[in-house]
């Protein structure tokens, strides 16, 4: 793992060798994936609404974030971090997260806001390390019922 890079995929040209991966990633790692509709907004978005990086080692998609930037109220919405479960554990999580949340604060960002499932232990011990601080539980907020944190750093 000590090879690894990365990169900024939020144009349209520089994500489109990894389209399929970050499919593929987030159908099998996430308990919540998107739809190919949804992740189409984000591919053909011409409009800066979406920061998406990734973690790349020789060409192969370790991980990805994905968050969603609303300039009006100046927050970042993280949306996914995925990192696949043979990298897990070995810092790139916490590189790529600091990776984006130094691009986030230049381009004038003032907050990162998630949601993350509260019963996802290993997330919300991630989030608390890296200084975000629990809003409030939603209730039933997921689509099987599940509980979520909302949680806010501020830049």
């Amino acid at each position: 793992m000590s090879s690894f890079q990365i990169k900024d995929l939020s144009k349209t040209e520089h994500s489109a060798p990894y389209v399929q991966s970050i499919l593929q990633m987030d159908s099998d790692y996430l308990a919540y994936p998107w739809n190919e509709q949804l992740w189409n907004d984000v591919f053909t978005n011409e409009d800066s609404r979406y920061f998406l990086c990734s973690v790349i080692e020789k060409e192969e998609l370790l991980g990805f974030s994905l968050f969603e930037i609303n300039k009006w109220s100046q927050q970042a919405h993280l949306l996914k971090i995925v990192i696949c479960p043979e990298a897990r554990g070995s810092g790139i999580a916490s590189k790529l997260f600091l990776f984006c949340r130094d691009r986030i604060k230049e381009s004038g960002m003032e907050e990162i806001y998630l949601e993350v499932d509260a019963s996802n232990k290993r997330a919300v011990s991630f989030y608390k390390k890296n200084h975000f601080t629990v809003l409030c539980v939603k209730k039933s907020f997921y689509s099987d019922g599940a509980d979520a944190q909302a949680m806010l750093l501020s830049l």
